[in-house]
């Protein structure tokens, strides 16, 4: 339940704003198609691939 704290959406603030930074100033899509998939790409990047300095330097699957 939300509790109206703006900490409560820190995480996905921080996340979409790396998304639009590293997606959205780099590509020009010309569907919808294409930026979903290119989205999907980097969600996926960043729970498979992305080191992560608070996982020791790893990446979240790791």
């Amino acid at each position: 339940m939300w509790t109206g704290n703006s900490y409560d959406s820190s995480v996905t603030e921080c996340f979409f704003c790396n998304l639009k930074t590293e997606i959205g100033n780099l590509w020009q899509f010309k569907t919808a198609q294409e930026l979903a998939d290119k989205t999907g790409q980097y969600i996926a990047y960043c729970n498979e691939s992305r080191i992560q300095l608070g996982f020791g330097s790893r990446s979240a699957k790791e």
